[in-house]
C-alpha cells in the first residue's frame, strides 16, 4: 500500500502547485520502482529455487528409471516362466506339480516416479516464468513418467486375474482344462501389458537422450515374437530352474527368456 501525504501547507502559486504534484508523481514512481524490484528479486530467486529442485528430481527420477527397467525385465522373465509352465500343463494334463518345468512366480515390482518440485512449479506458477520450450519439455517427461505409472498399475490388475486360482489352490495341476485356459489367456493379457511398460520406458529414454536408456527395441520384439519351448520330457528341479530364468532376467545376462535359452538352461547344472 502506498501513502500520499498531503502537503503540510497550501500551495499559494501555480508554480508551487506543479511542483507538488511533480514531487508526489515522481515518488509515486520510485515506491512502484522499488516495489516491482522486489517483486522481481523474488521471482527470480523463486525460479532459481524451481529450478535447482526439477533438477535434482530429473536426476532421482534418472536413478528410479534404472531401477524400473530392472523390475520391468524381471516381471517379463516371471510371466515368460508361468506362460511356459501353464501351457506345458496344457499339454500334458496329468503332470504332478513336482513334475512342472518350474514354478509359478506372481511377485511383481515397481517405482513411483517424483513429481513433487513439478506439482509445486505449476501450483505456484513458476512455470510460467520457464522458456516455453522448456516448460514444454518437462511437461512432457512428466507425462511420460505418469503413462509408465499408469501402465504398470495395468500389469499389476492384470496379474492379480492371473493368478486369481491362489486365493483357493494354488496348485495349478490342479485347474480343470477351461480354467487353465483362462488362466493362460489372462497371463498372456498380462504380459503384453508388461511389453507396454516396456515400450513407455523405451519411449521416455529415446526422447530424452541424457536419461538412462537400458531398454532396447530387440528386446521388445523378442518378447512379441517369443517362441515358446515345449519340451519333450517333464524337467525336475523345478525350482532351481524358475529361479535360473529371474536371476538371469534381472542381472542382465540374459535379458529375455526365449526358446533356445529354455533349452539350454539344465537344472543338472
Amino acid at each position: 500500500m502506498l501513502d500520499v501525504h498531503p502537503p503540510h501547507h497550501a500551495a499559494n502559486t501555480l508554480h508551487d502547485f506543479l511542483i507538488h504534484i511533480v514531487t508526489i508523481v515522481i515518488g509515486l514512481l520510485i515506491a512502484i520502482g522499488l516495489e516491482q524490484g522486489v517483486e522481481m528479486l523474488h521471482e527470480r530467486h523463486s525460479l532459481r529455487e524451481s529450478h535447482e529442485a526439477m533438477q535434482r528430481e530429473y536426476e532421482e527420477n534418472a536413478q528410479r528409471i534404472n531401477h524400473e527397467t530392472q523390475f520391468w525385465r524381471r516381471g517379463a522373465a516371471a510371466l515368460q516362466n508361468n506362460l511356459l509352465i501353464l501351457r506345458y500343463l496344457q499339454q500334458h494334463p496329468q503332470t504332478t506339480e513336482e513334475q512342472l518345468p518350474g514354478r509359478l512366480y506372481w511377485g511383481l515390482n515397481s517405482m513411483a516416479f517424483a513429481h513433487a518440485a513439478w506439482d509445486s512449479a505449476q501450483q505456484t506458477g513458476i512455470v510460467k516464468l520457464l522458456p516455453q520450450s522448456e516448460a514444454t519439455d518437462d511437461a512432457f517427461l512428466y507425462m511420460e513418467l505418469q503413462r509408465i505409472e499408469t501402465a504398470t498399475a495395468e500389469v499389476w490388475l492384470a496379474v492379480n486375474d492371473a493368478e486369481q486360482f491362489n486365493l483357493s489352490d494354488p496348485d495349478p495341476t490342479h485347474l480343470n482344462p477351461t480354467q487353465l485356459s483362462d488362466v493362460i489367456r489372462l497371463t498372456e493379457k498380462a504380459l503384453t501389458k508388461q511389453i507396454l511398460v516396456g515400450e513407455a520406458l523405451l519411449n521416455l529414454t529415446q526422447d530424452y537422450p541424457n536419461l538412462p536408456q537400458p531398454v532396447d527395441q530387440g528386446e521388445i520384439n523378442i518378447l512379441r515374437s517369443e517362441t515358446i519351448w515345449k519340451p519333450e520330457a517333464p524337467r525336475n528341479a523345478a525350482e532351481k530352474l524358475t529361479a535360473k530364468r529371474l536371476r538371469a532376467a534381472y542381472e542382465g545376462d540374459l535379458p529375455i527368456f526365449t526358446a533356445d535359452d529354455a533349452r539350454s538352461l539344465d537344472p543338472a547344472k
